[in-house]
């Protein structure tokens, strides 16, 4: 449908209240033609946002602060610079979804598109169907620069305000941004950020999308356009030259035979030790280990494995399944998950979360043990009853049955 002509003191169409030459009549001035097609496209994007912005903006305001956590969820500061505002208002536009599983940006053009100038509706159309993903440098000539997304293998030209400036000293170049495909030519929508792929960053950012899509059993591409904070969270990690804490925790069953053959091969192995047996459960851990929580579990009919950081995944998946090929896990929690653990295994999930939190409590210096951890507190000749009584004063200030069982289990591991 074309677009409909409106005079500039007609209520504006968009249903804002205003006049139009007061509402969408001032977007018009973004919209001028030109003869520099870098500026004619920018422009188009400029007016889009604010035309969202005016539209949406006091709804925006109400859940702003809820809205921006999420977009932070996967970063290393959990703030916002403001220079990297941009990338987090076309996140709200284009990728986060309302109730009805649709973006505010596709709402916009579906009740208003008809009454959008050409050039505008279709500046819109494309900016819903972009998304943030990283891209790294193949070539540049002039004013374009031809890139290749990491994540889905697909290359692009983009065209640029000025030309790209190559150095042959440096490594390649990994730049986030949000590439929108218009008509003639291709831009980034706001700012961008680089970092150099001089630590294996690129690997870093790739591995953890594929493991964010096999743990959510999606697409890579469907996590950029509707995850688009999880591009953002990884970037900063690889930015940062942080591991991302993936709380990795995943389940199978396994018979008695199997289990028997692993753990002798655990036992037997110069990389893992026995760690502790609980309540019938075998915990072994790496021999050496500075990163964090890395276990496996033998749990009666059901096999556990637990770990932080998604190198440590893979060696304990590999480690199984050099004995177990055909064993199939079932991931209970990760980082990257959308839901609960499964009902039927909420209890194995349950158990790898009270021997972390009780590590955590063994290695933790406390106040009332003069300033040592319980772990050195058991080495002394009344160390259990100072924990124990340590115990009995944790139970009787706790008042949910989760936190109780967490107390018991404590006492099970310093018995």
């Amino acid at each position: 449908m074309q677009s409909l002509k409106i005079g500039r003191n007609d209520p504006c169409p968009c249903g804002s209240g205003k006049k139009y030459k007061k509402c969408c009549g001032i977007v018009a001035e973004y919209t001028e033609p030109s003869a520099d097609l870098f500026t004619k496209y920018s422009n188009l994007m400029t007016a889009v946002k604010i035309k969202l912005d005016q539209f949406y903006g006091n709804e925006i305001k109400r859940v702003r602060r809820e809205l921006l956590q999420h977009f932070l969820r996967f970063t290393v500061e959990k703030r916002l610079p403001t220079e990297h505002e941009t990338l987090f208002s076309d996140w709200l536009w284009f990728d986060q979804m309302d109730d009805e599983a649709d973006t505010l940006g596709y709402q916009y053009l579906k009740n208003n598109g008809e009454y959008m100038e050409g050039p505008l509706k279709d500046c819109l159309a494309a900016m819903n169907l972009s998304y943030l993903s990283v891209y790294e440098v193949v070539a540049a000539k002039d004013f374009y620069l031809e890139l290749r997304d990491i994540f889905l293998d697909k290359k692009c030209e983009v065209l640029l305000k000025e030309p790209w400036e190559e150095s042959d000293d440096k490594p390649e170049a990994l730049i986030l941004g949000r590439v929108v495909q218009m008509a003639d030519a291709n831009l980034f929508s706001g700012m961008v950020l680089m970092l150099e792929n001089d630590a294996g960053q690129k690997d870093f950012l790739t591995e953890h999308i594929n493991h964010a899509a096999k743990v959510q059993n999606t697409k890579a591409i469907s996590l950029l356009k509707f995850n688009g904070e999880l591009s953002f969270g990884l970037f900063n990690h690889a930015f940062k030259k942080n591991f991302i804490n993936l709380n990795h925790i995943a389940a199978a069953h396994i018979n008695p035979d199997e289990a028997e053959a692993l753990a002798q091969n655990l036992n037997s192995s110069n990389d893992y030790i026995l760690w502790h047996e609980t309540a019938g459960l075998k915990w072994f851990k790496p021999r050496d280990n500075d990163r964090g929580y890395i276990r496996i579990v033998l749990a009666g009919e059901n096999l556990i494995i637990s770990a932080e950081v998604l190198e440590d995944i893979e060696a304990l998946r590999n480690l199984i399944h050099s004995s177990l090929p055909d064993l199939e896990f079932t991931v209970l929690s990760d980082t990257f998950m959308n839901q609960a653990p499964p009902v039927n295994m909420m209890g194995l999930w349950f158990t790898v979360i009270k021997d972390r939190e009780t590590e955590k409590w063994l290695a933790a210096s406390h106040p009332e043990l003069e300033g040592k951890t319980p772990a050195e507190i058991l080495k002394e000749s009344d160390g259990k009853e100072r924990l124990e009584r340590m115990l009995a004063q944790m139970e009787s200030k706790i008042q949910n049955e989760e936190a109780r069982e967490l107390v018991e289990y404590m006492r099970l591991r310093i018995a």
